[in-house]
């Protein structure tokens, strides 16, 4: 896999922040928090654009199975788990 490189700039009360999860998380340094931070976003993006195509249209629309929401459920591990579990009512659900 090809690497892309970005520079960015951030808040300095960000960066302070990101040092702290940095050392409590054992993240090596700052990009090695920000990839996991990324693909974490990444994963939630795709987990959502799945749930509003299975929600879809009456005609398109199905019930999930058991395994299906489970497997979602266990995936919605970032900070935004909550909001997504209560749009999509999985708390019943094992996270």
């Amino acid at each position: 896999m090809i690497n892309k490189q970005i520079n960015i700039r951030i808040p300095e009360a960000l960066y302070r922040e990101s040092e702290i999860i940095i050392k409590e998380e054992g993240f090596s340094n700052l990009q090695e928090l920000t990839k996991h931070v990324l693909r974490e976003k990444i994963k939630e993006y795709k987990i959502i654009r799945e749930l509003e195509k299975l929600k879809g249209s009456s005609k398109s629309s199905r019930i999930l199975t058991e395994e299906e929401r489970n497997k979602i459920a266990r995936e919605l591990t970032s900070k935004k788990s909550e909001e997504i579990t209560n749009k999509y009512n999985l708390h019943k659900f094992k996270l």
